[in-house]
């Protein structure tokens, strides 16, 4: 493994499929002084693996083309001995499997917070900044009682940072106006399934909390081979929704 710059830095490789994943996953490292290169795609990473000299990795797992367990086989293969920490919103059983017989050190699972990033940093590096184990979040409202938007959840989510929280919210609105329209798949489960995964990733570190359960939802009945045209709408609804509630509220905690 590559020595770390010192004590507390790190060079970091992030890499996502989801834009709005890489904006969270470099602001949240780089406020904590660590070097961040981060790329949307794992082909680009098993090259910049070869390359330049990182001290640990975080990956996705579904993305287009290759799986984040396939190319930490790559990175092994290539020489790459640090460790590497898969990032997921849920595991499939198949994937559980291939996880325990992998090249990944460890698996996160989003939302990733602050503490859940000093804590891997800390146990694979030794060197990371040592979380406050004290600190707990604030209580939020409960998933049960999802709302369009809760600023309390968006809070725990950006670790007490309103600032954080609302630059997440801008990402969000972006990432979901420019691919809400993708959402026509009705023939093919399986591009469907993938665009409600990169949706639901960007959603899992806001506070859209109504938006969070309704993916979910849907993603369940893609899976269940029970979805139809009308269940898409919905959800088309409700993205609309948030979108327009956002651009009404430009700055939520103020």
């Amino acid at each position: 493994m590559t020595k770390p710059l010192g004590n507390q830095a790190h060079r970091l490789l992030a890499v996502d499929d989801n834009e709005l994943n890489l904006g969270l996953f470099r602001l949240l490292l780089t406020q904590q002084g660590h070097h961040v290169t981060s790329v949307n795609n794992p082909f680009d990473a098993i090259e910049l693996v070869k390359q330049q000299a990182f001290d640990l990795v975080f990956t996705d797992i579904q993305m287009p083309g290759m799986t984040g367990i396939e190319a930490s086989k790559k990175m092994r293969e290539d020489g790459f001995t640090g460790p590497i920490i898969a990032i997921t919103a849920h595991l499939s059983n198949i994937e559980e499997l291939e996880i325990e017989t992998s090249d990944v050190n460890d698996v996160l699972f989003k939302p990733v917070t602050k503490p859940d990033l000093n804590r891997v940093i800390q146990q694979w590096l030794k060197g990371g900044i040592p979380q406050h184990l004290d600190a707990q979040p604030k209580a939020g409202t409960p998933f049960s009682a999802a709302k369009l938007y809760d600023l309390d959840i968006a809070l725990v989510r950006a670790n007490d940072s309103s600032e954080l929280a609302t630059e997440m919210l801008h990402l969000l609105i972006e990432s979901l106006v420019n691919t809400v329209g993708e959402l026509s798949s009705l023939n093919n489960p399986e591009t469907l399934a993938q665009q409600l995964h990169k949706l639901a990733g960007g959603v899992r570190f806001s506070g859209a909390t109504l938006l969070e359960v309704e993916l979910e939802q849907l993603r369940q009945l893609v899976h269940q081979g029970a979805y139809n045209e009308t269940h898409i709408e919905a959800l088309q609804k409700s993205i609309q929704d948030l979108v327009e509630w956002a651009l009404e509220h430009p700055t939520p905690f103020d």
